[in-house]
């Protein structure tokens, strides 16, 4: 067997064998289970490749050494038991080598991932550490709202926590809240107080027995917390632990794991506990603090929520869970890894992360508390370790110490291999030897210095150097010419100095002086050693197909710079080129020529005269022709014609096109004519843009009265625009010389003419004057002239500007100005203060008036604009819109004057002052207001009240007495009377019962504005005062043969209200439709839940309410028409009562009416959940 091949063959083999075990290794150890890994891996892979290959590889070996023929089977020296010994001693120390090379590497690996897993750990700790830090900020920005204020009210506490976006700044907090620190003897008070506290619900929820409670007065939003609302903190043991030591340490405090009350999850949560104290004080010791403390700000916290992606915000590249205390199961509160994984891994314990590859346990401190935190690396962690890296280093140090070891092998075993080799080798190169002598390539043989030590029969033919002339010399100092490139003698160099060979064109000197193009190739020479010996230079002369080369490089750069400077000048000057020839009629155009009218070549083609006729339009067709025809008779040089072509989108294309005959036929007929075409759309529709422009102007000029006029400065010449010459009532036409424009004024503008125009020249300074001037025809009047210079190259060249006849304006303006002090005459005299503000809020119009009854600065009006917000702000800052904070209270005021709506309300100004204030909204934007002192009309009505009041007492009394007998009498207790009489008795009771109401009603108006009437209010259901309503009323409706009915009723509907008032309300409404009904009618009653609202309607088919009544429907003493309460009855109270008290119960009342239709009246009051 060929001994090449049978080595070729063992390479292969032991390749095979390595490869085969490594793969059976593999399978073996994924069958005995994932929990190897690491370490104990490597050792057992390396064992089992050890035990398959070592014998496998020395078994190949002397199987490989018996197919050795016999002069080859055996070293010199050497055995075949010696060779074996040999290779697997170099295979034992290779593999061991390799073990420690890969257990080393698997170390490496294990540390570089403990130290990404702890970095981690750490970016999970300080994740949770900021998380649960972030609502102390939110608590001591609450202590800062106490300490700034005196009290803080729960519309402040809810505004404070609405300022702050919970869902964003402080993600996982349910609600902040305070919790109000409660003797529990004064708990009563305190539950009264709330109630009062616009909480009618408010309750408290505590256990135990305590002395101190410490109750939820506050919490936001209340809407996902009521079910902590009112709850005694103190009265569960973890809360109350956590509140002792938020006392003792007067920091933020964070309670052990309980479950919210609010919480419908129920899953594990905190509460953050920051004390406040009384005053806003911080006092320094327990006792002083204990002492002060007026209750605790707090956040409520659940725990999925405000570490819910936390893992996400750290990559995911670990699992961990959380404890309160020590990690056990009953301590959890949070874990990133779900139930059912907890379950899949074979263990209900989350402090256990057994499976994980590393897993790590810290303590953390969070507001006071001690919280374990339990971490493990998660699958996703675990495939980004590197596990490969060891196994392809134990597999190819393996496969290497194979590899060394057959090569120990063959070294043993090859001494004969070598001999035989070398002979074949001094055949070959002898053979070589001869094709070198008798080739007509330049071969030069060098030795290590690169000094010639022999050349071929072509060398000297090439270069006319013989062997002797040569030897001793190097190439580049024999044949040096000087004009190579110095970069390809130093890749020569470079190529030597690494015993590398190069492959490089030089021009080389002959020994006659003439020079050649040679392509060199230098290949080094070495020994059977391997060591470098010298270099063989083969040149090959090719100086002729160089000469070529460069000859044909040259042309072809000619050519390329001629056609680029042709492709230039038609790029620059983008037109379109064509060439026709006149006998065939075939014409030959560029690219550009068909895209002028949306085409491309192609699509033209095959293009002759013909295509371009068919494009043309006929009539520029025609007069392109006789050019054309012009031009072959010599009557042009050359042909120039402006013609339309239609574009492929139909419209047409302006092209100009030139061109001139190019050559002649024999028979002096033109044979081609070639051109250019280029489009002029563009500066066609500028030309017809022009004179459309120059039209319009002119138009406008004249419509406008503006005329326009130029002075030339450097020829001192006037131009005047057609409008300009009718000012003047000069005729259109011929323009007038520079001096005629002074004969138009008098001196003295004629002065301020010409120093204004001198102004403008000297300091380019533009001018607007308005100035009185004679015309041509001795008619007075004014003029407007705006004028400015023009320069150029710093000079002035010319003055431009414009003329207008402002007559009539001014005749205007002065109007105006008179018409103004008119008016403003008329405001200051009015007896109220009055004041216009804008669509802006800028106050364009007032009186004095207004500024004496608001007591409003000068400064104020002091600037040119004033505006709404600053008056606001004037006002605020008094005290007149009552407390609050100015900015809130100016920024409030100002949006409700950018949606004005009409308004009558009375205002008392902190001196004490009452005003009456009427607004209404202006067409266009804006809004008018003004103001009346009813200081006067307030004292009467004072007065009046007292009167009403003392006499409705006075006869009250007396009243009940003559009503309580007319009522004997009425029953028949006295005996029967005569029918004459007990009709006089029935219209004295019924005078007596209304009597009765109208002092009553008298009596509660003066209650209500004296602030003196009280309310019993109950949460109880609403239907049922409905019902008590209208039996109430029902005997009163029969009198006016009216049907009441109960419509829609609700029953679950549940109110808190004033019984006897609610009653009061429904009765007034009802006997109101029933009085205004048409006899045999019928009103009706309905209720609808409206969101968190319910409304009562009472509806009747009377003749409805005309609109203009509105306004003062809901005022005393008031009723549609005076004379309903003549043919009605009435007081016209009811109703205002009706107001005062749906308003005292959170609500509110209104109507729908419908004249000749109808009217629904209805109130809204607050449900109660």
């Amino acid at each position: 067997m060929n001994p090449k091949l049978t080595l070729i063959r063992l390479g292969l083999e032991t390749l095979v064998i390595v490869a085969a075990i490594d793969l059976v290794v593999v399978g073996v150890l994924a069958l005995m289970g994932p929990g190897t890994r690491g370490e104990p891996d490597t050792l057992l892979r390396a064992s089992l490749l050890v035990l398959f290959i070592g014998p496998l590889f020395l078994w190949r070996c002397m199987a490989a050494t018996r197919r050795v023929p016999p002069a080859q089977g055996r070293v010199e020296g050497v055995g075949v038991r010696a060779a074996l010994l040999i290779t697997a001693s170099v295979m034992t120390v290779g593999l061991a080598l390799t073990l420690a090379a890969a257990h080393g590497q698997q170390r490496r690996i294990e540390l570089d991932a403990r130290a990404k897993f702890d970095r981690q750990v750490k970016l999970v700790e300080g994740e949770i550490q900021r998380r649960f830090l972030q609502p102390v900020y939110g608590l001591k920005g609450a202590r800062g709202v106490y300490a700034a204020s005196q009290s803080v009210g729960r519309s402040a506490f809810r505004g404070y926590v609405e300022s702050r976006n919970l869902a964003v700044e402080f993600p996982g907090v349910r609600g902040l809240g305070f919790a109000q620190r409660v003797k529990r003897e004064d708990l009563e008070r305190f539950i009264a107080a709330e109630r009062l506290d616009s909480a009618p619900d408010f309750a408290v929820r505590t256990s135990g027995n305590a002395p101190d409670l410490y109750v939820v007065k506050f919490i936001e939003p209340l809407a996902k917390n009521r079910a902590a609302w009112g709850y005694d903190l103190g009265s569960e043991a973890t809360r109350r632990q956590a509140i002792e030591a938020a006392i003792n340490s007067g920091e933020a405090t964070l309670s052990g794991r309980i479950t919210l009350v609010q919480d419908e999850t129920r899953g594990p949560g905190f509460v953050y506990m920051l004390p406040v104290y009384r005053n806003g004080a911080y006092p320094g010791n327990f006792k002083q603090r204990e002492a002060a403390l007026n209750g605790f700000l707090f956040s409520s916290i659940v725990a999925d929520e405000i570490l819910a992606g936390t893992v996400q915000a750290i990559g995911g590249q670990l699992d961990f869970s959380l404890f309160d205390g020590d990690a056990v199961p009953a301590n959890l509160v949070f874990t990133s890894r779900a139930r059912p994984e907890l379950a899949s891994v074979g263990s209900a314990d989350p402090a256990s992360f057994r499976h994980a590859m590393l897993e790590s346990a810290l303590s953390l401190e969070i507001g006071g508390r001690q919280l374990s935190l339990r971490a493990g690396s998660t699958p996703g962690f675990d495939k980004g370790v590197d596990r490969s890296t060891p196994a392809w280093l134990l597999a190819g140090g393996t496969l290497l110490s194979m590899l060394l070891a057959l090569t120990v092998w063959l070294l043993a075993t090859g001494r004969a291999r070598a001999q035989a080799l070398a002979q074949d080798m001094t055949a070959d190169l002898e053979r070589l030897a001869q094709v070198v002598r008798h080739t007509s390539n330049a071969v030069v043989i060098t030795d290590r210095d690169r000094k010639i030590t022999w050349v071929n029969d072509g060398f000297t033919r090439l270069y006319g150097y013989t062997l002797q002339e040569a030897v001793g010399l190097t190439p580049l100092n024999l044949l040096a010419s000087g004009q190579s490139d110095p970069a390809v003698h130093r890749a020569i160099n470079q190529a030597a100095v690494a015993e590398k060979s190069c492959r490089v064109e030089v021009i080389n000197r002959a020994k006659d002086g003439q020079t050649h193009w040679v392509e060199l190739e230098v290949q080094p020479r070495h020994d059977a050693q391997g060591q470098l010996t010298g270099f063989m230079h083969i040149g090959l002369d090719i100086s002729e197909k160089k000469s070529a080369s460069l000859r044909l490089a040259d042309a072809l750069q000619a050519l390329t710079r001629e056609r680029e400077r042709i492709g230039h000048i038609l790029e620059g000057t983008n037109v379109g080129t064509w060439e026709w020839n006149v006998q065939t009629g075939e014409v030959r155009c560029n690219e550009r020529w068909a895209s002028m009218i949306g085409y491309t070549l192609p699509a033209l083609s095959p293009l002759t005269i013909q295509t371009w006729r068919a494009h043309s339009h006929q009539h520029d067709f025609k007069r392109a022709t006789q050019r054309v025809r012009q031009h072959f008779l010599g009557q042009l040089d050359y042909y120039e014609c402006e013609i339309r072509m239609r574009h492929r989108d139909g419209h047409w294309v302006w092209v100009l096109e030139r061109g001139r005959v190019s050559t002649w036929a024999a028979d002096g007929r033109p044979a081609t004519m070639a051109g250019t075409q280029m489009d002029i759309t563009t500066r066609k529709q500028a030309e017809e843009q022009l004179r459309a422009s120059k039209a319009f102007l002119e138009r406008a000029e004249q419509i406008a009265g503006v005329g326009g006029w130029e002075v030339d400065l450097r020829a001192n010449t006037l131009m005047w625009s057609d409008q300009t010459h009718r000012i003047h009532d000069v005729a259109i036409g011929a323009q007038p010389p520079l001096a005629d424009w002074s004969k138009y004024f008098a001196p003295a503008e004629r002065a301020i003419i010409e120093m204004t125009a001198g102004e403008c020249i000297a300091q380019r300074k533009p001018w607007d004057l308005e100035l009185p001037m004679t015309t041509a025809t001795g008619w007075p009047i004014w003029i407007r002239s705006v004028g400015a210079v023009e320069v150029e190259d710093g000079l002035p060249v010319r003055l431009v500007g414009t003329l207008q006849d402002v007559t009539a304006g001014r005749a205007m303006r002065e109007e105006l100005r008179r018409s103004n002090t008119l008016l403003q005459s008329i405001l200051d005299n009015l007896p109220c203060g009055l004041s216009v503000f804008d669509g802006e809020l800028r106050l364009i119009a007032h009186n004095q008036q207004f500024r004496s009854l608001l007591d409003l600065p000068e400064t104020l009006f002091a600037g040119p604009v004033t505006q709404f917000e600053d008056i606001m702000r004037n006002n605020a800052a008094r005290g007149e819109y009552g407390p609050g904070p100015v900015e809130e209270v100016v920024a409030r005021l100002v949006e409700g004057a950018r949606h004005p709506v009409r308004k009558l309300h009375e205002r008392q100004r902190h001196d004490g002052k009452p005003l009456e204030v009427r607004s209404a909204p202006m067409p266009g934007g804006g809004f008018v207001t003004t103001y009346m002192d009813i200081s006067e009309r307030k004292k009467v009505e004072r007065l009046k009240s007292e009167f009403i009041s003392t006499v409705s007492h006075e006869l009250r009394t007396p009243l009940t007495s003559i009503y309580g007998s007319l009522s004997l009498l009425a029953s028949g207790m006295a005996g029967e009377l005569a029918p004459d009489v007990n009709e006089l008795v029935d219209l004295s009771l019924r005078s007596s019962e209304r009597l009765v109401r109208l002092i009553n009603d008298v009596l509660d108006v003066e209650k209500i504005e004296s602030k003196m009437m009280t309310y019993s209010k109950v949460v109880q259901p609403l239907a049922p005062l409905i019902d008590q309503a209208i039996d109430t009323t029902r005997h009163y409706a029969n009198q006016y043969g009216v049907q009441v009915e109960f419509e829609t009723r609700l029953d679950s509907v549940v109110v808190s209200a004033d019984s006897d008032r609610m009653v009061q309300v429904l009765v007034n409404l009802l006997s109101n439709a029933a009085k205004f009904s048409e006899r045999g009618g019928r009103v009706a009653v309905r209720m609808a839940v409206l969101g968190q609202q319910v409304r009562v309607s009472v509806v009747d088919r009377g003749q409805g309410i005309p609109e203009e009544f509105r306004a003062q429907i809901f005022e005393r003493f008031s009723q549609a028409d005076s004379t309903d309460r003549r043919q009605k009855g009435g007081t016209g109270l009811g109703l205002s009562i009706c107001k005062s008290i749906v308003q005292e119960h959170g609500g509110c009342i209104d109507y729908v009416s419908t004249p000749g239709a109808g009217t629904e009246f209805y109130f809204e009051l607050p449900l109660v959940p």
